[in-house]
């Protein structure tokens, strides 16, 4: 069974993580562009 505190851990870590993925997918697609 999954505490409050895991649940609180988990959904910081998401949050955190979708935060981060959307502005690494730009910087890839940046880094592709430019070496097309």
């Amino acid at each position: 069974m999954a505490t409050t505190t895991d649940v609180g851990r988990l959904s910081k870590w998401h949050r955190r993580a979708s935060v981060s993925l959307p502005s690494g997918l730009d910087l890839l697609l940046q880094i592709a562009e430019s070496s097309w």
